[in-house]
C-alpha cells in the first residue's frame, strides 16, 4: 500500500518540482515530431505510448513512478528482510529527488538496487542485464559497471576506509574535473559534452545555494558510514548485505569529494550510489537498545531530512495535483 501511494503520489503532481516543466517541454515537442539527441529513446518511447493513449503528461509521470517504485520494493523485500522503516526514510529525501524530480535517474538508482541481488550472487549475466535495462532509462548508470568486481573483491575496514577518505580529501583540492576540462577536450563525447554543460552552468552561479548544503551532508554521510563500520559485528549478522550496501554507500561519498569542483556533477554521481542509505539508516534498530529507541533515532533522522529536503534544498513546493 505504501509503494501505490508513493507511485500516486509522484505521478499525479503538477509542475511543483524543478525538472517538471523541461520534461513537459521534451513531452509537448515528442508530440509535435521533433528528435531530441540529448536525452535516451526510452523518454521518447514512453512519452509516443502516453500521447498515444490518454495523451496526458501525468501518464509519462506514472509510469516513471511506477517504474521507480517497484523494483525498490522488490529490491526492499529481497536484500533486506522488508524493513518498513526504509519508507519514511526514502521518503525524506531520495522520493523527492528522484521520482519527484529526477525522474529518469530514479528508475536508474532503482535498477541499481536490484542489480545488487547478483552483485551477491555472483551472477554476472544478470547484473550486467539489469544495469543495461537501467542505462535504457539513464546512460549514468553505466559508471556501475566495474562495481560487481569492486564491491565483491575489495575489502575495507574501518582503518582503510579512513586512509581512504583522506587520500580524497586530498584529491579533491585538486580540483580534478576543472583541471581536466581545462585542456579544451571535444565535445563530440556525449559525457565530455555533458560535463562542459554543468560546467557552464555552476559558472552561471546555479546550485551556488546548495553546494555548502550538500558538502555538509557528505561529511555527515561520512562519520555515519564510520560508525556503521564500528558497529558492523552487531549489524552485519543481521543481513548478508550490509557489507555491499557499506561499502557502495562510502564509494558514492568518495565520488563527490573527487568531483566536488564541479558540484552538480558530483552530486548526481554520488546520489546514485548512496541511494543504497535509504537501506543502511534502519540498521540503527539493532545498534540500541531497547528497539524501541533506534526506531524513534531513524524516525527522527527521516524528520530532519525532509525538513532539509523541503526548506532548505527545496526540492519540491507544496503539492498540487496535475490532473
Amino acid at each position: 500500500m505504501t509503494g501505490i501511494l508513493l507511485i500516486f503520489l509522484a505521478g499525479s503532481r503538477a509542475a511543483i518540482t524543478a525538472d517538471y516543466d523541461t520534461y513537459l517541454a521534451k513531452y509537448n515537442a515528442f508530440k509535435a515530431g521533433d528528435v531530441d539527441e540529448g536525452i535516451e529513446f526510452s523518454y521518447k518511447l514512453i512519452c509516443d505510448f502516453v500521447a498515444e493513449t490518454v495523451d496526458h503528461f501525468n501518464g509519462v509521470l506514472i509510469i516513471y513512478a511506477f517504474l521507480t517504485i517497484v523494483p525498490i520494493t522488490y529490491a526492499l523485500i529481497v536484500e533486506t528482510k522488508a524493513s518498513l522503516l526504509v519508507f519514511p526514510y526514502f521518503y525524506s529525501y531520495y522520493f523527492f529527488l528522484h521520482p519527484m524530480t529526477q525522474i529518469r535517474e530514479a528508475v536508474a538508482a532503482a535498477m541499481l538496487l536490484v542489480s545488487l541481488q547478483f552483485v551477491k550472487e555472483k551472477k554476472l549475466l544478470l547484473f550486467l542485464i539489469t544495469i543495461a535495462v537501467g542505462s535504457f532509462f539513464h546512460v549514468s548508470l553505466m559508471l556501475f559497471l566495474p562495481f560487481y568486481y569492486i564491491l565483491n573483491r575489495v575489502k575495507l575496514t574501518l582503518k582503510t576506509a579512513c586512509i581512504c577518505f583522506i587520500i580524497c580529501l586530498g584529491i579533491s583540492q585538486i580540483h580534478l574535473l576543472n583541471l581536466v576540462l581545462g585542456y579544451d577536450l571535444s565535445n563530440d563525447s556525449y559525457i565530455i559534452a555533458k560535463l562542459y554543460a554543468h560546467k557552464s552552468t555552476i559558472e552561471a552561479g546555479f546550485g551556488e545555494r546548495t553546494a555548502g548544503v550538500y558538502i555538509l551532508m557528505i561529511y555527515a554521510k561520512i562519520l555515519f558510514n564510520f560508525f556503521l563500520r564500528y558497529k558492523q559485528k552487531i549489524i552485519g549478522k543481521n543481513n548478508d548485505y550490509f557489507q555491499i550496501f557499506l561499502n557502495l554507500h562510502f564509494f558514492g561519498c568518495l565520488s563527490y569529494l573527487i568531483l566536488s569542483d564541479l558540484h552538480i556533477v558530483a552530486g548526481r554521481v554520488s546520489e546514485l550510489l548512496c541511494i543504497v542509505e535509504i537501506f543502511l539508516v534502519p540498521y540503527l534498530v539493532y545498534i540500541f537498545k531497547p528497539r524501541i529507541a533506534g526506531k524513534i533515532l531513524i524516525l527522527c533522522i527521516c524528520l530532519f531530512q525532509l525538513v532539509i529536503s523541503l526548506y532548505v534544498v527545496i526540492l519540491s513546493g507544496p503539492y498540487q495535483v496535475g490532473f
